[in-house]
């Protein structure tokens, strides 16, 4: 049982370590080489000039504590090993593809993944761990096929928000999600040869059977039909008499074996076992060959053993390792009886709820996985990030001459002001041709004229500029100013109903879902709250999305072009609207990436940050590792981790006083040369696994430590606190 846990928690570390790696090379900024020499010099020698040249080493046995702290300590190593080259504006991914895809689109797009029948879709060429290769298939004939294995995706999974959903809800916030409809999502064993009339998957039996490899699974095909195929389960075993294995937990002996049958002995339990499969004391066994002798106690077999010796899987059955009730992967199976058989795993749930187990978005960085860890989709980043925060408001006392005759006069002394908020530069709205950061519109004194006035940079003061006068009842909107932030302009429209006494601001955030529609109405010619009425009682309509009240949403939430539309229910009351604009609206994509391992290159501004792919095998264990290989990080004390244990000139295991470590506190402790060479050892241990993980918290936030680790070699560590040890502890 342990050996079992330890290679399932080096799976997980490995896992971990790089979902983390990718996660913080977003945000990574290139370090130089810095000589080593003591605690304040880290993450040097570990990185030196952007490579990860040292290694995080675990114990065998570590427990998930330490292993916690390896992956938060690898997290900042990761963020330094890069170095800056010249930016391609794009994101390359080691095993995988990654695509820029506007929300609202299908996964099935031409501009995405496309799709189709089989032979299409992702495939070898853009995911390393597909199969494009040929098999052996020797039931009626001895031939060799081509086949390839692709992912493929069909309308149903889609890039959607909140309010681009086929479900729209305030519940989604403001992330950016996989909507995801049943068969969404297929993988496919695509057969690229037809089959010889001898050697269809429904020919396949016992004696000749047919093996593939899907989705990492060996699976040794004893029988089919059209819809359903029978695959060997069960690990087969030679066994002399006196031999036994561990299956499960429990200890199966071989104690005699006759001409066809053996004798079985499960954890105390006997029985006799011929060719057909039987359950002794949980563990169901099958005879194969059996090789008696007439000398008791010399005879030999070969014996399935497993959990299920064979099982039969049917169209729509659940896949192997699923859950029977509610699986996320099913059986796809069609046509075994022909030269073109069809064998799919296709996804089995549906994702269109906040709420959703498996829902997948740039903001919870989780992934849409294959079967056995196959594959995986996931939505990486936003490709714009900049943006830039605009408010709608009610302004009082506002004093404004306009050209005299009354024209462009404030007579109110109320009007809606727009303005970017915090802007640093005057280009935030043009206006008649005049650029901004402020803009208000106010009415005349017969109500029929909207004035528009700017904030003039010159001597800081609003100054009127234009007026959209002659309206008429229903009238066609006007263009009023446009709304600019770097690659971002769009324009805001007025449509006037005198008869209703509204005034309705159209934002055309251009995308295809509608734009972004503020209700406001002349109140005794002038404009002195936001909506149909004063007051935060009646907001109906006051502010939508398309043909969407948003009004009364509690959440923020994102427009399919990227605008970020903050909750009107909170701010209704000051009748103010406020969102935030990106960059480009326009080609406002999330990346997409469908692969096995994570990204490799990250963008910042016009410049490459490029990661150093060892971060990815950073993680490691002691029985496993060269300690003369290079610089090592040891996490766990001498208890849990060998060279720990040497490194202090330690027996390992040691523990209790004798480990040097100080009760309930942890150590890191810088030791050159420990096994022998240059190379430097930084152990990273506690009294327990709690203060070992404290320790590494530490280290994952050096910089935050610099004063507390410079010139020092070794420093106990007792919670966020971190207290030198001696002048020098070195071990010699």
């Amino acid at each position: 049982m342990q050996k079992q846990f330890v290679l399932k928690a080096r799976e997980t570390v490995k896992r971990v370590a790089a979902i983390t790696a990718g996660a913080t090379l977003l945000g990574a900024t290139a370090m130089g080489a810095v000589a080593a020499g003591d605690l304040g010099d880290y993450p040097a020698p570990f990185v030196t000039d952007g490579e990860l040249v040292g290694k995080i080493v675990l114990g065998s046995s570590a427990p998930a504590r330490d292993m916690a702290g390896a992956v938060n300590i690898m997290t900042t190593l990761s963020q330094a090993a890069v170095t800056t080259v010249a930016g391609t504006g794009t994101t390359e991914v080691t095993g995988g593809v990654a695509k820029a895809i506007l929300i609202g689109t299908p996964l099935s797009n031409s501009t995405a993944f496309g799709t189709g029948a089989n032979g299409t879709g992702v495939d070898d060429d853009d995911v390393s761990t597909l199969f494009d290769g040929e098999i052996n298939i020797d039931v009626g004939s001895d031939k060799n096929y081509d086949v390839h294995e692709t992912i493929v995706f069909t309308d149903g999974a889609s890039i959607e928000t909140g309010l681009t959903s086929a479900n729209p809800s305030e519940d989604f916030g403001t992330m950016t999600f996989l909507e995801m409809d049943k068969d969404s999502m297929k993988y496919q064993y695509v057969f690229d040869d037809l089959l010889d009339r001898d050697n269809w998957i429904s020919n396949a039996t016992s004696a000749s059977s047919i093996d593939i490899t899907l989705l990492g699974h060996d699976l040794e095909i004893t029988a089919a039909t059209n819809t359903s195929l029978t695959v060997n389960l069960a690990t087969e075993y030679f066994m002399k008499v006196g031999d036994d294995v561990v299956v499960d937990g429990k200890t199966v002996t071989l104690e005699e074996v006759g001409s066809s049958s053996v004798v079985i002995n499960v954890d105390g339990t006997t029985e006799v076992v011929d060719s057909n499969t039987k359950t002794v004391n949980g563990i169901k066994i099958r005879g194969e060959s059996y090789f008696a002798k007439d000398e008791v106690g010399a005879g030999s077999a070969t014996i399935s053993i497993g959990e299920d010796i064979s099982k039969t899987y049917k169209n729509n059955d659940e896949f192997i390792g699923e859950d029977d009730n509610d699986p996320n992967w099913r059986w796809e199976l069609a046509n075994l009886a022909t030269n073109k058989p069809l064998i799919n795993v296709s996804w089995d749930q549906i994702v269109d709820d906040s709420d959703d187990t498996h829902l997948v978005s740039v903001e919870n960085g989780e992934s849409v996985s294959l079967p056995n860890s196959y594959g995986e989709v996931y939505l990486n980043k936003y490709a714009v990030e900049d943006r830039q925060e605009y408010k709608v408001s009610i302004e009082t006392g506002l004093e404004i001459k306009g050209y005299g005759g009354g024209i462009g006069d404030v007579t109110s002394g109320k009007a809606i002001l727009f303005e970017a908020v915090g802007a640093s530069g005057d280009d935030a709205f043009t206006v008649n041709s005049s650029k901004t950061d402020q803009v208000w519109a106010y009415l005349n004194t017969t109500g029929t004229n909207v004035y528009f006035a700017y904030l003039n940079t010159t001597n800081n003061e609003p100054t009127f500029i234009h007026n959209v006068s002659d309206w008429t009842d229903n009238a066609t909107a006007r263009n009023a100013f446009t709304l600019d932030f770097k690659d971002t302009s769009v324009q805001v429209t007025l449509a006037v109903s005198h008869l209703t006494n509204d005034f309705n601001w159209t934002i055309g955030n251009e995308d295809a879902h509608g734009n972004i529609l503020l209700n406001t109405e002349n109140s005794s010619n002038a404009f002195e709250y936001i909506g149909d009425s004063d007051g935060d009682t009646t907001t109906a309509n006051d502010l939508r999305y398309g043909t969407r009240d948003i009004s009364g949403w509690d959440e923020d939430t994102r427009t399919q072009a990227g605008f970020i539309i903050t909750s009107y229910k909170d701010s209704r009351a000051s009748d103010t609207v406020t969102f935030s604009v990106p960059g480009d609206n326009v080609n406002y994509d999330v990346e997409v990436v469908v692969g096995g391992t994570t990204s490799a290159l990250a963008v910042t501004g016009g410049s490459l940050e490029q990661a150093d792919l060892s971060s990815l095998r950073a993680v490691t264990f002691d029985d496993v590792v060269d300690k003369t290989s290079g610089h090592l990080i040891l996490v766990g004390g001498p208890a849990v981790n060998s060279l720990t244990a040497e490194a202090l000139g330690l027996e390992f295991p040691t523990s209790g006083v004798a480990s040097t470590i100080p009760e309930n506190k942890a150590i890191l402790k810088w030791i050159d040369g420990a096994f022998g060479g240059s190379n430097t050892v930084l152990i990273v241990a506690g009294w327990e696994a709690a203060e070992t993980q404290a320790a590494a918290s530490v280290l994952q936030a050096y910089s935050t430590y610099s004063s507390d680790l410079d010139g020092k070699t070794s420093v106990e560590v007792v919670g966020t606190t971190v207290t030198a040890v001696g002048a020098d502890t070195s071990a010699e």
